[in-house]
């Protein structure tokens, strides 16, 4: 399926969330999230099954949030895109140099770069209406495309 949505993230649904794993290409967390301390812990759950199994991530909004509550979540994980906006770009590119090893950052804002040792940018001033929504959109199509294919067509 191209999309599964439960209505609620808790240790109830962990069990079917994380049998379903092994069958998706990939794996977008944050998007409609929130910060409720169990829908976070069974995401944590959700992110070590997914980073056993070598599944592309894509961190977006409150799965920001959550690595920002567990650093070591992604460390030495290769195979995921961190998809900040401006104001929270500094501190992931920070993270990814001190902390977590190489990642892609895709920074969301007025300028979009999308780095991974290659840097791009995209000056489209139609591009960039609609942050909140753009943020979404990016972290449907990151998932689809790799990192280095991605950098090339900005």
């Amino acid at each position: 399926p191209e999309l599964i949505v439960h209505p609620y993230l808790g240790t109830a649904t962990l069990g079917r969330i994380t049998a379903v794993l092994p069958r998706l290409d990939a794996l977008v967390l944050g998007p409609g999230l929130g910060r409720d301390p169990d829908v976070l812990s069974a995401t944590k759950s959700i992110v070590a099954a997914a980073t056993e199994l070598q599944l592309p991530l894509v961190l977006d909004g409150d799965a920001l949030y959550l690595l920002s509550t567990d650093v070591l979540l992604l460390r030495n994980y290769t195979n995921a895109i961190l998809t900040p906006n401006t104001v929270e770009t500094i501190y992931y590119a920070l993270l990814v140099k001190t902390t977590l090893g190489h990642l892609t950052v895709l920074q969301k804002g007025k300028i979009d770069v999308i780095s991974d040792g290659y840097t791009s940018t995209n000056n489209n001033m139609g591009f960039t209406v609609g942050l909140i929504q753009r943020g979404k959109l990016w972290s449907n199509l990151v998932e689809v495309f790799p990192d280095d294919v991605a950098a090339k067509a900005m």
